[in-house]
């Protein structure tokens, strides 16, 4: 009788501590999306203020879209699903 309760009370310690993981699992990949998109944030942004700055403020031309499209796809964390 003792020995049972001892297994269901280490089984729901364990699926406990199983359920802790997965969530701190999901937390630290929550996480890391937010620091990489921030970090595209502000790629975006310093490419657009060098840009402006190149052209003399006027960033009309559209040039700045595809240098920061491909910028931005050669991110690998963007592409790689092991980061998602």
């Amino acid at each position: 009788m003792a020995a049972e309760m001892y297994e269901r009370v280490e089984s729901a310690k364990q699926k406990q501590s199983l359920e802790m993981e997965r969530e701190r699992i999901n937390f630290m990949k929550q996480l890391e999306v937010k620091r990489m998109e921030n970090f595209v944030d502000a790629h975006v942004k310093l490419a657009r203020m060098k840009h402006a700055k190149k052209n003399g403020g006027s960033a009309a031309n559209g040039t700045i879209g595809v240098e920061l499209a491909s910028s931005v796809a050669a991110l690998p964390f963007l592409s790689n699903p092991a980061y998602l």
